[in-house]
């Protein structure tokens, strides 16, 4: 009797039991587990189900389930091999991966620890292209774990040996190196020292003494081109020019090249006897120039308080008690900008650096040019009152006149010792002044 499939949890049974063909074939129910069903099935109903079949029937059913699961295989096979011909070759990667799990193989049969890698795992029926790819990422993952640990490794000893060497300090032959190194700047530092340039001013003034002597006697710029197209005065073989310039001019030319001679020769052996004890004579030339350093701001010092009473305004005032608020807020104004300014000049005299030298220059051209603004303001100022003053006298002159010569007609009246002259009524030859100052006496009258 054929086992009743709508009954609970049997379904879920016959899916766990069914083969998920490779490549998406059509699922199947493996042959060897259907007696197995069957035996579950009577297990859970309590039927006995159908009577055995009979051998041959047995028989062709094995047969009909081995030619559906050869089918299946064929289908699965086919459709692996269209997979792989639409993928790239894995080529070397496939070989490193085969290598990984016989390696992995190798190891598990040796007892070798595993790392986290071997831990993740896909899930049993997944595709084996799927478990390829999976395993080449895990080969690849390992290696640049590797590789990392490798360049971490190594940077760890290097900066071991480097703390080592920090702390034990520099070897024998990197002491020597730095000691070759600093008296051989040393040196440098020497020969570039402005205190042998002395005996290079004393040759250049020599050499310009012999061209003015030269000029005297009629040399033109022409023939200075031709001496320095030869090398100099010093190269030019006087004796050999015979009479063509008198002897004491000779004779003095020769003296001025003899002395620029023994000045080079006292410059090198000056040079070479600071060289011997170079560490000492920088230490010496330091310390001078400190002690100069001290004494040219001492004394720039003293140079700029000599011209402080000349500047009335650089000196500090001192608020009266009874000044009113405003009167101290603007003398502590004054007292701080004066202040500002001392610190300023203290910083300039103290730093003798090229930068503070154009610092002053700027300031100094600055201070022309408002000079001269300052003087054109000033002058554009005073012509400027000078026309309102003379505007305001014209015009209060004026003004003056206008009030001198301003009078009203009362004064004028005709009427005699202000006694108003009385006309008859309806007078026609009564003039207008005259019939105004009648009517205002008539007002004042009946008032009165």
């Amino acid at each position: 009797m054929p086992a009743d499939t709508t009954k609970p949890g049997l379904t879920d049974d016959l899916t766990d039991l069914q083969t998920v063909q490779p490549g998406g074939g059509v699922p199947t129910i493996d042959p060897d587990s259907s007696f197995a069903l069957d035996e579950l099935l009577k297990k859970a109903t309590g039927d006995e189900g159908d009577p055995a079949p009979e051998p041959d029937v047995k028989k062709k059913a094995d047969d009909e389930a081995a030619a559906a699961k050869k089918k299946a295989d064929d289908d699965a096979a086919a459709a692996k091999k269209k997979e792989d011909a639409a993928l790239p070759s894995p080529g070397d990667d496939k070989k490193k991966i085969e290598a990984e799990a016989a390696k992995k193989k190798a190891d598990d049969a040796a007892g070798v620890e595993k790392d986290d890698f071997d831990a993740i795992e896909l899930p049993p029926h997944s595709k084996p292209k799927a478990t390829e790819s999976f395993d080449r990422v895990k080969v690849l993952a390992r290696e640049k774990v590797s590789a990392a640990n490798k360049e971490r490794d190594e940077l760890r000893e290097k900066l071991s040996k480097a703390e080592a060497a920090a702390k034990d300090g520099l070897s024998a032959e990197h002491k020597k190196e730095l000691e070759e190194l600093r008296s051989f700047r040393q040196k440098l530092d020497v020969e570039a020292d402005p205190s042998f340039k002395q005996w290079d001013i004393k040759i250049a003034e020599n050499i310009a003494s012999v061209t003015a002597k030269l000029k005297a006697h009629g040399f033109t710029d022409e023939h200075f081109k031709q001496i320095e197209k030869h090398g100099g005065i010093a190269a030019i073989d006087w004796d050999g020019l015979g009479d063509k310039i008198p002897a004491n001019l000779k004779k003095y030319i020769e003296n001025k090249i003899f002395e620029n001679d023994d000045l080079a020769e006292k410059k090198k052996a000056a040079v070479e006897a600071a060289k011997k004890n170079a560490g000492e004579f920088l230490a010496t030339r330091q310390k001078e120039t400190e002690v100069s350093s001290e004494k040219f701001t001492k004394e720039a010092t003293a140079e700029f308080e000599a011209f402080v009473p000349k500047l009335e305004w650089l000196v500090e005032k001192t608020a009266a008690k009874d000044a009113k608020p405003e009167e101290k807020a603007a003398i502590d104004a004054h007292n701080a900008l004066v202040k500002e300014v001392r610190a300023d000049v203290a910083d300039a005299i103290a730093d003798d650096s090229p930068r503070m030298r154009a610092i002053l220059a700027v300031g100094w051209v600055q201070l022309k040019k408002l000079r001269v603004e300052h003087a054109a303001m000033a002058a554009q100022k005073d012509a400027r009152i000078a026309s309102l003053e003379k505007d305001l006298e014209e015009k209060a002159s004026h003004l003056e006149k206008i009030k001198k010569s301003s009078t009203t007609r009362l004064r004028d009246s005709s009427a005699p010792d202000g006694k108003v002259k009385t006309a008859a009524k309806n007078d026609l030859t009564e003039h207008g002044s005259d019939a105004l100052d009648r009517l205002r006496a008539e007002a004042e009258a009946a008032t009165a």
